[in-house]
């Protein structure tokens, strides 16, 4: 399965950088779910992201994930494994 690395705007994971799997016509998901365990102090919780596209600064359109919001408990997310960027 082909991936495209997209970057991750607002919410916790801003300015981090995943691989995302593609569709045929080389499109991300139009929402990325992302699960974060639960701490000692909070519970588990789910991040919701929507895809935006954008031009990059040699003039190419890109997609990324925009917060969208945050819900409560883990049930049926997808876990995003990144790490921050540059």
């Amino acid at each position: 399965m082909r991936r495209a690395r997209v970057q991750f705007v607002g919410g916790p994971l801003d300015g981090r950088i995943a691989a995302v799997p593609v569709n045929l016509a080389e499109r991300v998901p139009p929402e990325q779910r992302t699960t974060v365990p639960a701490a000692s102090d909070r519970p588990a919780q789910t991040l919701v992201y929507v895809r935006e596209q954008f031009h990059a600064a040699d003039g190419r359109r890109q997609w990324r994930y925009v917060f969208a919001r945050a819900e409560a408990g883990a049930a049926g997310a997808e876990g995003v494994s990144s790490t921050p960027s540059g």
